[in-house]
């Protein structure tokens, strides 16, 4: 069984570009209305064009503002972390 989405994925997809971007606004409203299945959603779409380290980085910078749920925090802030390790053991690599 599919989840429901409560916004139409093309809208999920700009929402997440705005995010992603330092200068684009991003309300608190259009955190609010999504769904687990939304933040699912956008989560798949994050991991699968590795951004969600980005969204991490933005999130705690650009739109500090936003709160958004914390096991979404937690998933983006392992990403985070996770790609950092990788960066450092491939930066030491190279030295």
């Amino acid at each position: 069984m599919t989840k429901q989405l409560s916004q139409p994925l093309e809208q999920l997809q700009l929402l997440l570009l705005d995010l992603l971007a330092p200068a684009r606004t991003v309300v608190q409203a259009q955190i609010d209305a999504l769904h687990a299945a939304d933040w699912d959603t956008m989560l798949q779409m994050l991991h699968s064009h590795r951004v969600a380290p980005l969204l991490h980085w933005q999130l705690g910078r650009a739109h500090a503002h936003l709160t958004i749920p914390p096991e979404v925090k937690t998933t983006l802030a392992q990403s985070y972390k996770k790609a950092t390790l990788r960066n450092l053991l491939l930066q030491r690599e190279l030295l």
